[in-house]
Protein backbone atom coordinates (compact mmCIF):
# COMPACT_ATOMS: atom_id res chain seq x y z
CA UNK A 1 0.00 0.00 0.00
CA UNK A 2 2.78 2.49 0.69
CA UNK A 3 4.46 1.61 -3.03
CA UNK A 4 0.68 2.60 -4.07
CA UNK A 5 0.45 5.42 -1.98
CA UNK A 6 3.95 7.14 -2.53
CA UNK A 7 3.97 6.80 -6.43
CA UNK A 8 0.03 8.65 -6.27
CA UNK A 9 1.74 11.46 -4.90
CA UNK A 10 4.81 11.51 -7.07
CA UNK A 11 2.24 11.20 -10.09
CA UNK A 12 0.62 14.37 -8.40
CA UNK A 13 3.79 15.95 -8.19
CA UNK A 14 5.35 15.84 -11.32
CA UNK A 15 1.91 16.31 -13.12
CA UNK A 16 1.99 19.59 -11.45
CA UNK A 17 5.60 20.57 -12.37
CA UNK A 18 5.19 19.78 -15.84
CA UNK A 19 2.06 21.42 -16.68
CA UNK A 20 3.83 24.76 -15.31
CA UNK A 21 7.41 24.17 -16.91
CA UNK A 22 5.35 23.91 -19.37
CA UNK A 23 2.99 27.02 -19.71
CA UNK A 24 6.04 28.97 -18.79
CA UNK A 25 8.06 27.80 -22.18
CA UNK A 26 4.80 28.27 -23.97
CA UNK A 27 4.76 32.17 -22.52
CA UNK A 28 8.59 32.66 -22.27
CA UNK A 29 9.10 32.91 -26.23
CA UNK A 30 12.49 32.61 -27.68
CA UNK A 31 15.20 33.12 -25.09
CA UNK A 32 17.70 31.35 -26.21
CA UNK A 33 18.67 34.42 -29.08
CA UNK A 34 20.68 36.97 -27.56
CA UNK A 35 20.71 39.53 -25.83
CA UNK A 36 19.06 38.04 -22.93
CA UNK A 37 17.06 40.54 -20.55
CA UNK A 38 15.34 40.21 -17.20
CA UNK A 39 11.90 40.92 -18.76
CA UNK A 40 12.20 37.97 -20.92
CA UNK A 41 12.98 35.54 -18.18
CA UNK A 42 10.37 37.16 -15.64
CA UNK A 43 7.80 36.18 -18.63
CA UNK A 44 9.19 32.89 -18.64
CA UNK A 45 8.53 32.50 -14.42
CA UNK A 46 4.74 31.52 -14.39
CA UNK A 47 4.72 29.38 -10.85
CA UNK A 48 1.82 30.38 -8.76
CA UNK A 49 0.16 27.83 -6.45
CA UNK A 50 -3.13 27.81 -8.29
CA UNK A 51 -1.58 27.17 -11.41
CA UNK A 52 0.26 24.33 -9.99
CA UNK A 53 -3.12 22.65 -8.14
CA UNK A 54 -5.02 23.35 -11.20
CA UNK A 55 -2.66 21.66 -13.10
CA UNK A 56 -2.14 18.96 -11.05
CA UNK A 57 -5.87 18.34 -10.91
CA UNK A 58 -6.44 17.94 -14.25
CA UNK A 59 -3.58 16.03 -15.19
CA UNK A 60 -3.16 13.59 -12.28
CA UNK A 61 -5.26 11.40 -14.12
CA UNK A 62 -3.25 10.78 -17.47
CA UNK A 63 -0.27 10.52 -14.79
CA UNK A 64 -1.77 7.94 -12.56
CA UNK A 65 -2.75 5.71 -15.70
CA UNK A 66 0.67 6.25 -17.57
CA UNK A 67 2.85 5.08 -14.23
CA UNK A 68 0.35 2.02 -13.50
CA UNK A 69 1.12 1.05 -17.05
CA UNK A 70 5.08 1.34 -16.59
CA UNK A 71 4.67 -0.09 -13.23
CA UNK A 72 2.63 -3.17 -14.52
CA UNK A 73 5.30 -3.42 -17.20
CA UNK A 74 8.54 -3.07 -14.68
CA UNK A 75 6.80 -5.79 -12.80
CA UNK A 76 6.16 -8.24 -16.22
CA UNK A 77 9.80 -7.60 -17.17
CA UNK A 78 11.09 -7.77 -13.91
CA UNK A 79 9.40 -11.07 -13.60
CA UNK A 80 10.65 -12.28 -16.66
CA UNK A 81 14.18 -11.82 -16.08
CA UNK A 82 14.17 -14.73 -13.31
CA UNK A 83 12.44 -17.19 -15.38
CA UNK A 84 14.82 -16.15 -18.38
CA UNK A 85 17.79 -16.72 -15.84
CA UNK A 86 16.49 -20.22 -14.49
CA UNK A 87 16.23 -21.64 -18.37
CA UNK A 88 19.52 -20.25 -18.61
CA UNK A 89 20.38 -22.61 -15.76
CA UNK A 90 18.75 -25.46 -16.45
CA UNK A 91 20.10 -24.94 -20.39
CA UNK A 92 23.41 -25.41 -19.04
CA UNK A 93 22.99 -27.99 -16.60
CA UNK A 94 21.40 -29.80 -19.69
CA UNK A 95 25.02 -29.46 -21.83
CA UNK A 96 26.63 -30.05 -18.75
CA UNK A 97 24.95 -33.84 -18.43
CA UNK A 98 25.73 -33.89 -22.52
CA UNK A 99 29.34 -33.56 -21.56
CA UNK A 100 31.43 -36.27 -23.64
CA UNK A 101 33.86 -36.31 -20.42
CA UNK A 102 31.64 -37.47 -18.22
CA UNK A 103 29.40 -40.05 -20.52
CA UNK A 104 30.46 -44.03 -20.42
CA UNK A 105 29.60 -44.54 -23.80
CA UNK A 106 31.83 -41.79 -24.89
CA UNK A 107 34.85 -43.46 -22.44
CA UNK A 108 35.99 -46.14 -25.48
CA UNK A 109 36.71 -43.49 -27.88
CA UNK A 110 38.74 -41.23 -25.96
CA UNK A 111 40.95 -44.04 -24.93
CA UNK A 112 41.07 -45.14 -28.20
CA UNK A 113 42.07 -42.00 -29.55
CA UNK A 114 44.35 -41.38 -26.92
CA UNK A 115 46.39 -44.62 -27.86
CA UNK A 116 46.28 -43.89 -31.68
CA UNK A 117 48.18 -40.36 -30.61
CA UNK A 118 50.82 -42.19 -29.17
CA UNK A 119 51.75 -44.43 -31.51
Amino acid sequence: MVVVGGSLFIFLVKAGAVAVLVRGEREAGAIEQPPLHFDMIARASKFSAELYIDSARSLFPRYARLGFMLMAVYLVSGGILPGGRLRVRRARRSWRGADTRHDHRFRVLDHASSISSTC
